[in-house]
C-alpha cells in the first residue's frame, strides 16, 4: 500500500528471479512488518514469475538499496545507504547521515550471516558490490561526502575533493577492512557499478562532473570533456584497480559534450560498457550500429551507448618465446589474470 521502488535484479541458475528494492510498505507480501520508515526488501519469482517468498532488512531509520549479488555457494550480499544505528548484529556503528552497509544473506533469505556500516560524518552511500571469485572478499562501491571516511594506508587517493567514488574491500566475515580508498574527479561523481575479476582487481563504472581523474597512458580518452557552461555536464568513466587498491591499471573517460554516465559493465580485461549519453560527439566506431545521435540535443536529452574497451591498452607488455611457464599466485591475493 505505501511506495516500493525496486534497485537491481538478478537471474538464479534456474530461471528466478530476486528484486532488490526499497519499501515504505507494511503489507508488501511475506515480508512482515518495518522496522523504519523505509526497509529494504528482496522478493524472489520463480520462472514463471509466481512470487515465492521476500523479506525486509534495516533499522528504525531509512535504508535505500544499492545492489546485490550471489556469492559461489548461493548466499546473497546486498549493499545499500542507511541512517539507521540499530541494524541488527553489524559490526562497526553508524557514524552521521547515511552511512554505506553491507548485509549478507542465506539464500533462503532466512538467516542474516552478518551485516556491517562503512562511513564517516557525512553522507554516504554504497550503489553497487562485488564478491571475489574464492568468496573471501565482498567489494562495496559507493559515494562519499565524508573526509573522515576510513581508508587504508597507501591508497591511490587519500584525500576527498568533492563528492568522490569510494572503493572499500571487506573480509568475508565482514569484521575487517583489507583496503580502503577514495577515487575519482576532482567535481562531483556517481557511482553506478562495480564488478571483480580472477585476481581481485576491481572494475567500476560511474561519472563525474570534472576532469582530474588519474587516467592511464593509452586510455581511450585521457581528458574527458569537463564542460560547465552554461551547465555543468557529467562524463563517463571507467577503471580498473588492483587488489590492494593501491595502483590504478586502467582509467579512461567516454565522454560527449553533453551529460554522460556508464551505469553498467561485465568483464575485468575485455570490458562491456553501457550508459547514457547526451550529445552526438560521443565516439562511435566507423561501421557501428548506431552512429547517429537520435535525440535533438538539449540538457535534458540522452541517447544509450554501449563500447568495448580493452584495459590491457595501459598494462606492461612482456613477449615471451615458446616455452612452459608456470604462474602462483601472490600470498594474500585470489588469484592473477593471464593477458
Amino acid at each position: 500500500s505505501g511506495n516500493d521502488f525496486p534497485r537491481a535484479v538478478l537471474v538464479e541458475d534456474d530461471g528466478s528471479v530476486v528484486v532488490l528494492g526499497d519499501s515504505r510498505s507494511s503489507d508488501l507480501p511475506g515480508a512482515g512488518e518495518l522496522s523504519g520508515t523505509t526497509d529494504l526488501f528482496v522478493v524472489r519469482f520463480d520462472p514463471s514469475g509466481a512470487f515465492q517468498s521476500s523479506r525486509l532488512l534495516g533499522g528504525s531509520g531509512d535504508e535505500s538499496g544499492g545492489g546485490i549479488v550471489r556469492d559461489h555457494l548461493g548466499d546473497f550480499w546486498i549493499s545499500a545507504g542507511s541512517t539507521s544505528s540499530d541494524i541488527t548484529d553489524a559490526q562497526g556503528s553508524h557514524q552521521g547521515g547515511y552511512d554505506a552497509v553491507v548485509f549478507h544473506l542465506s539464500r533462503d533469505f532466512l538467516t542474516l550471516n552478518g551485516a556491517a556500516y562503512l562511513g564517516g560524518s557525512q553522507d554516504d552511500r554504497s550503489r553497487s558490490l562485488a564478491v571475489t571469485s574464492n568468496g573471501q572478499a565482498v567489494i562495496l562501491y559507493g559515494t562519499t561526502e565524508s573526509d573522515d571516511f576510513p581508508l587504508t594506508d597507501g591508497v591511490i587517493q587519500a584525500t576527498r575533493r568533492n563528492r568522490d567514488l569510494f572503493v572499500t574491500r571487506f573480509s568475508r566475515d565482514l569484521t575487517t577492512i583489507e583496503a580502503s580508498t577514495f577515487f575519482g574527479t576532482t567535481g562531483t561523481d556517481s557511482a553506478f557499478k562495480v564488478r571483480t575479476g580472477p585476481s581481485g582487481a576491481v572494475v567500476l563504472a560511474g561519472s563525474g562532473l570534472a576532469g582530474g581523474m588519474p587516467t592511464t597512458p593509452g586510455a581511450a580518452d585521457l581528458e574527458g570533456k569537463p564542460l560547465c557552461s552554461p551547465y555543468c555536464f557529467s562524463d563517463a568513466l571507467v577503471a580498473r584497480l588492483n587488489v590492494t587498491l593501491t595502483r590504478v591499471q586502467y582509467a579512461t573517460y567516454l565522454a560527449s559534450n553533453n551529460g554522460d554516465a556508464a551505469r553498467d559493465l561485465q568483464g575485468s580485461v575485455q570490458v562491456s560498457v553501457g550508459g547514457s549519453t547526451g550529445a552526438g560527439d560521443f565516439p562511435v566506431t566507423q561501421g557501428a550500429w548506431g552512429e547517429e545521435w537520435n535525440l535533438g540535443e538539449s540538457s535534458s536529452s540522452s541517447d544509450a551507448f554501449a563500447s568495448r574497451l580493452d584495459l590491457t591498452a595501459s598494462m606492461p607488455q612482456v613477449a615471451i618465446s615458446s616455452s612452459e611457464i608456470g604462474w602462483q599466485a601472490v600470498e594474500g591475493s585470489d588469484g592473477y589474470d593471464v593477458i
